[in-house]
C-alpha cells in the first residue's frame, strides 16, 4: 500500500539546484480548422498550473502565459492541469526539454470541444468511405453491364468490398482522434491545406499536393546530403558558424515538412490497408533524422505491431534508447519505456538473456523515477508547512495535517508515476517466464494499489479514473491467479461506470470481457459467453472500436464454445477475426497463424482430421516464417501439430512434432520448463498406446523430474475455491513458482506428483511389476485425497487401480 515512510523514517532532502535561466511559455487551446482553409486561433488559458520536475508548480497569467527557473540547459514537465481541460499531447509529460528563448507552447483543450471536434471529423471521414465504396460499387456495376464479370466474379467481389467496411471503424477511430487533437496554429497554410483534403476524403488531390514537393525518396536524399553537410560544416572555422546557423535553420524546417508529409502519406496507406507501404514511410522518415527520439519510436511501433517485423522494430527501438540516453539523464518514461520495448522484442525472438536484461534496465529507471519524486513530494510538503518529517517530537496534528498534504500532492506528483510504472510491470510480465511474471504482476499490483488510494482520497469513490484503476488492480490479479479478488475490482469498476455512464459505456467492453475472462478460468463457460456477448453487443454498435478489441472478444467466444461443444458457433467466431486480423495486418502476420490454429482445432474437435491439419499446417508455416524454427514460441504451435496427430492416430508424426517441442526446450537450458514436462507425458502417453512400456516408463520418470522441480509440497501453501459448477481449483504459492492445478482439463495440460505417480503405476502394471505399481498408486492416492477429499472422481479411479493390482499380486 501507500509508501507513508515519511512519518516512521528519516528523510533525506534534496538540495534544490541553482538556475542560471527561465524559461517562458504559454498555456493555450488548440487552433481549430474553419471554413475555406481558415483557422480559429487558440486563445490563452488563464490559471493553469504548470509543474516542472523538481520544482514548485506555477500558474499561467490571464493572457496564458507563465515563466519558471530551469536547471542547466534541460528539463522535464511533471504535470500541465487546468479544471475542465485535458492536456492534447500526453508526451510532453516524458519528452525532455532543452532550455530556449522561444516561449514553450503548450495546449489544452476541454472535453467537449474536443468530443465535438472528434464528431466533426469523424462524419467527414466516414462520408470519404462511404463515397469510395460507392465508387467501388458503381465500378463494379459498371463492368457487370459491360459483361466483363460474370455473375458469381460480381457477387464476389460485392462481398469483397463489404467485408472490408467491417474495420473501417477503427481507422474513422484513429483519424478522428488525431485530427481532433492537431493545433491549426502550428501548422503552415501549404501542409493546413493537405491536412484538409484528407479530411474531406479528396486522397489523390492531398497526393498530388504532396507529390509537387518532389518525390519523396529524392527529397530524402537530399535531406541526407543536407545534413552530411551540415555535420561537416560545424567542424570548419569558427567564422562560418552564422551561415551554418542559417541553413540549419532551413533544413530543420524542410526535415519538420519532410516528416509531416510522410506521416499524412502513412495515413493514407493506412486507410488502404497496405501496410508495408505504410512502414517504408515512418522507416523513410526516421532515415533521415536518426536523432528524433519520436519517429524511431513510432517506426519500431508500427513495425511490431502491424507488420511484425521484429529485427527491424528492434533496430529502430535501439536507435531511439541511444539518443535518448545520450541527450538525457537516463531517467524518463521514455528510457524506462524503450528499454521494456527491446525486452519484448527480445523475448518474442527467443533471446531470454538479452530480455532480462533490459527488462531489469527497465525497473531500475523506473525505481528511479519514482523515488525522485517520492523526495520531492515530501520536500513540498515540508517546505509548505515549514517542518522537518523526520521530527519525531512533531504534535500529532501537524502530522496529521502532513500526511494529508502528502495524499494532495501525492496525486500531482506521483499519480502518473505509480500509473506508468504498473503498467510497465503489467507488460514485462506477459513477457517473462513463470516464476518472473509473479513477480511483475506483484510489482504492478503494488504500484496500482497505491494510484487506487490516491486518487480516491483525491477524487472520491465515484470517478472514472478510479473505476480504470480498479479494472487494473482487477487484471493483475487474475494474472496472479487470485479470480476471486479480481471479480471484485471488476465489479466495483462496473458499478461505477454504470452509475455515471449507462452499462453501454465504452469502457464495460473492458469489465465485460475481463469477468468473461474471469469465468472461463473458474470453468463457468456459459456465464463467461453470456458476458462476451455482452461485450460484442456494445463493440458492434461503436463507432470507436480497436480492432484488436474486437478480435480478442472474438477469440474469448470462440474458446468458450469449444469447450460447450458448440463448434459451428466457435467456427464463426474464429472466421469473423481471422477476416479482421487478414484486412488489418495482412495473411501473414503471426496473430493471423494463431487464428488458423484455432479453425484447425475446432476441426479437430470435430473428427475432421485433414481439415484440421491443413489449417494448422497454414498457422505453422506463417510461424516459422517470422519466429524461426527454433522459437520458444514455436513449441505450442508444435503442441496443437501432435496433439491432432494423436487423435487421428498417427503416433509417428506426434512423434515428429514432440521430438521439435524437446529440440527448441532443450537449447533453453531450464530444467523447470512446463512444456518439458507436456511433452515427455504426451509422448509418454504414446509409448504407452503403442505397447512400448519401457520408453513409456522413462517419458514419464522424466515427467516426474521437471515436475518435482515445480512443485515442491513442503514448501507450498495450497488453498481451495469453487467454482460455480463445484469443481474445486487449487493455488500452489511456493517460494518460487505458482502454478495453477485444476483436478479437471487443466490437470492434463499440466502435469502434476499426483498424476505423474499414477502414470508411472500404470506402466509398472504393464510390466508386470506389481509392487512397484502399487507402490506408485499409493502416493498418488495420498496426494489426490489430502487435496480432493475421499468422494472425488480421481480418488475413486485411483482406488480401483489399487484394487485391481492388489488382486494381481494374490493371483501370482
Amino acid at each position: 500500500m501507500m509508501r507513508k515512510l515519511f512519518i516512521f523514517t528519516v528523510i533525506v532532502c534534496l538540495s534544490l539546484a541553482s538556475f542560471a535561466q527561465t524559461q517562458h511559455g504559454y498555456v493555450k487551446t488548440k487552433g481549430r480548422a474553419g471554413n475555406n482553409n481558415a483557422v480559429i486561433a487558440g486563445t490563452g488559458i488563464p490559471g493553469a498550473t504548470v509543474q516542472v520536475r523538481g520544482r514548485s508548480a506555477v500558474l499561467s497569467q490571464s493572457n496564458g502565459t507563465f515563466s519558471f527557473p530551469v536547471p542547466s540547459q534541460s528539463f522535464y514537465l511533471q504535470s500541465v492541469q487546468k479544471q475542465g481541460y485535458v492536456l492534447i499531447d500526453p508526451d510532453v509529460l516524458s519528452r525532455q526539454y532543452v532550455y530556449s528563448k522561444n516561449p514553450l507552447v503548450i495546449v489544452l483543450e476541454t472535453k467537449e470541444q474536443l468530443a465535438d471536434d472528434k464528431l466533426t471529423s469523424e462524419r467527414k471521414i466516414r462520408r470519404t468511405l462511404e463515397r469510395q465504396l460507392q465508387e467501388r460499387e458503381d465500378e463494379i456495376e459498371s463492368l457487370k453491364k459491360q459483361n466483363k464479370l460474370s455473375e458469381e466474379e460480381y457477387r464476389k467481389r460485392l462481398q469483397e468490398i463489404y467485408a472490408q467496411q467491417e474495420s473501417n471503424e477503427k481507422l474513422i477511430s484513429e483519424m478522428a482522434d488525431y485530427y481532433s487533437k492537431m493545433d491549426f496554429d502550428e501548422i503552415d497554410e501549404f501542409n493546413r491545406r493537405i491536412r484538409q483534403l484528407i479530411l474531406d476524403g479528396k486522397l489523390t488531390e492531398a497526393d498530388s499536393l504532396i507529390n509537387s514537393k518532389g518525390d519523396l525518396v529524392s527529397r530524402a536524399n537530399t535531406l541526407r546530403q543536407q545534413q552530411q553537410a551540415i555535420t561537416k560544416a560545424e567542424e570548419e572555422l569558427q567564422k562560418q558558424q552564422k551561415a551554418q546557423e542559417k541553413r540549419k535553420t532551413l533544413t530543420q524546417k524542410a526535415l519538420e515538412d519532410f516528416g509531416q508529409d510522410c506521416y499524412s502519406k502513412f495515413e493514407i496507406f493506412k486507410l488502404k490497408y497496405q501496410n508495408d507501404s505504410a512502414a517504408f514511410c515512418l522507416e523513410l522518415r526516421a532515415s533521415v533524422d536518426p536523432k528524433n527520439i519520436r519517429w524511431q519510436k513510432e517506426a519500431g511501433d508500427f513495425l511490431l505491431g502491424y507488420v511484425a517485423d521484429y529485427q527491424k522494430a528492434l533496430s529502430y527501438y535501439e536507435m531511439a534508447l541511444k539518443e535518448a540516453l545520450l541527450h538525457g539523464d537516463g531517467i524518463s518514461y521514455e528510457v524506462m519505456s524503450l528499454n521494456a520495448s527491446i525486452g519484448v522484442v527480445h523475448a518474442i525472438l527467443g533471446d531470454h538473456t538479452k530480455k532480462n536484461e533490459f527488462f531489469e534496465e527497465a525497473k531500475n529507471v523506473a525505481d528511479e523515477i519514482h523515488s525522485q519524486l517520492y523526495f520531492q513530494t515530501i520536500e513540498e510538503v515540508e517546505t509548505e508547512l515549514n517542518v522537518k518529517i523526520d521530527d519525531l517530537n512533531l504534535p500529532q496534528e501537524t502530522l496529521e495535517k502532513a500526511n494529508q498534504r502528502y495524499f494532495e500532492k501525492s496525486y500531482v506528483y506521483l499519480a502518473d508515476s505509480y500509473k506508468h510504472i504498473a503498467a510497465l510491470y503489467s507488460r514485462m510480465g506477459g513477457y517473462a517466464s513463470l516464476v518472473e511474471s509473479f513477480d511483475y504482476y506483484e510489482e504492478a499490483l503494488d504500484n496500482y494499489e497505491d494510484l487506487l488510494e490516491v486518487q480516491e482520497k483525491n477524487l472520491g469513490d465515484a470517478n472514472l479514473d478510479v473505476a480504470e484503476t480498479c479494472i487494473n488492480i482487477g487484471v493483475m490479479h487474475s494474472k496472479s491467479i487470485e479470480f476471486d479478488e479480481a471479480l471484485e475490482y471488476y465489479e466495483r469498476a462496473q458499478m461505477i461506470v454504470e452509475n455515471l455512464y449507462g452499462e453501454n459505456h465504452l469502457l464495460m467492453v473492458t469489465i465485460y470481457n475481463n469477468i468473461g475472462q474471469v469465468y472461463a478460468e473458474k470453468g463457468n463457460y456459459l456465464k463467461a459467453l453470456d458476458y462476451f456477448e455482452k461485450t460484442m453487443s456494445i463493440l458492434e454498435n461503436e463507432s470507436e472500436v480497436n480492432h484488436r478489441s474486437i478480435v480478442n472478444v472474438y477469440n474469448n467466444a470462440g474458446a468458450m464454445c469449444i469447450s460447450l461443444e458448440r463448434y459451428s458457433d466457435a467456427m464463426d467466431y474464429y472466421s469473423k477475426a481471422l477476416k479482421i486480423n487478414e484486412k488489418v495486418l495482412g495473411e501473414k502476420h503471426p496473430q493471423v497463424g494463431k487464428l488458423y490454429e484455432r479453425i484447425g482445432y475446432v476441426y479437430s474437435e470435430q473428427g475432421d482430421y485433414q481439415k484440421a491439419i491443413e489449417y494448422c499446417y497454414k498457422g505453422l508455416m506463417i510461424s516459422e516464417r517470422v519466429y524461426g524454427k527454433s522459437n520458444p514460441v514455436m513449441e505450442s504451435s508444435y503442441k496443437v501439430m501432435s496433439d491432432i496427430y494423436i487423435k487421428q492416430g498417427d503416433y509417428d508424426k506426434a512423434l515428429d512434432y514432440y521430438q521439435k517441442i524437446l529440440e527448441i526446450n532443450e537449447k533453453q537450458n531450464d530444467e523447470t520448463n512446463i512444456f518439458r514436462a507436456i511433452c515427455y507425458n504426451g509422448m509418454g502417453d504414446i509409448y504407452y498406446a503403442k505397447g512400448d512400456y519401457d520408453d513409456a516408463l522413462d517419458c514419464f520418470q522424466k515427467v516426474l523430474m521437471v515436475v518435482e522441480k515445480i512443485y515442491n509440497e513442503e514448501e507450498s501453501i495450497m488453498t481451495q475455491s469453487n467454482d460455480e459448477g463445484g469443481s474445486s481449483y487449487y493455488y500452489v504459492k511456493s517460494k518460487e513458482y505458482m502454478v495453477l492445478i485444476s483436478m479437471q482439463k487443466k490437470l492434463e495440460m499440466t502435469p502434476n506428483i499426483a498424476t505423474c505417480y499414477n502414470n508411472i503405476g500404470k506402466v509398472y502394471c504393464q510390466k508386470g511389476d506389481f509392487d512397484k505399481a502399487l507402490d506408485y498408486y499409493q502416493k498418488a492416492l495420498a496426494i489426490q485425497q489430502s487435496v480432493l477429499g475421499d468422494n472425488h472422481p480421481d480418488v475413486m479411479e485411483t482406488k480401483k487401480a489399487i484394487d485391481e493390482v492388489k488382486l494381481k499380486v494374490k493371483k501370482k
